[in-house]
């Protein structure tokens, strides 16, 4: 099958693959089920199949990014790699190591990205954390992924970030773009934190993601 792709701020293809709609909707149809919904015998208006897509959608999305156990430790773990590479100034090990990450092996891609969205939304309406976020230094990163990175605080503040999930991906260049810029939300939120309250970074980091 052939891929068109575009590059993407961090200089990687971003690849367009036509199917992938056949492939979600193959994925939905047990939860499209569960709500009494069968795409292959057109029975059903517009209006109950829209209805049924956007809760399985929404269903979905939680299952993908919500990891536990043994996988949650390794989200942990990941995370708290790519907070170091950041903090040393070391994007190109960041860059190489988060898009290692492949949906069929966890820690997913999905799984970090939910996880930190979720942390963020958590930090960011907590009236305690959110003081301590109120300068988030973003210089360093480019004006497109800057941009990026404020939409996902911007949305953390209203605890929307995490059900944002499919939103971000649709307006913000995929998942691979949302993965690397919501570990640098992360990663700059905790260097103002640690800023704020004059902990060590590891301290922290070792406090919010256990391993």
């Amino acid at each position: 099958m052939a891929n068109d792709f575009e590059r993407d701020s961090f200089g990687r293809k971003v690849v367009r693959a036509p199917g992938l709609a056949d492939d979600l909707l193959q994925q939905l149809a047990p939860l499209l089920a569960e709500s009494g919904i069968d795409l292959t015998t057109g029975s059903h208006t517009i209006e109950e199949v829209n209805a049924a897509l956007a809760a399985a959608t929404e269903r979905h999305n939680l299952i993908l990014t919500t990891p536990v156990g043994k996988s949650l430790t390794a989200t942990f773990e990941t995370i708290a790699i790519a907070v170091d590479q950041i903090s040393y100034g070391d994007i190109d090990a960041f860059i190489e190591e988060a898009s290692s990450l492949h949906p069929d092996e966890e820690p997913t891609p999905a799984q970090v990205i939910g996880v930190c969205l979720g942390r963020l939304d958590d930090w960011y309406t907590n009236p305690e954390t959110s003081e301590k976020l109120a300068e988030i230094d973003l210089s360093k990163w480019q004006a497109e992924d800057r941009q990026t990175v404020a939409a996902i605080l911007e949305l953390a503040r209203q605890g929307r970030a995490f059900a944002s999930y499919r939103e971000l991906l649709l307006e913000h260049g995929g998942g691979e773009r949302v993965l690397l810029t919501s570990l640098v939300a992360v990663a700059q939120s905790l260097f103002a934190w640690c800023e704020h309250d004059g902990v060590e970074l590891d301290d922290l980091v070792d406090e919010l993601f256990p391993e």
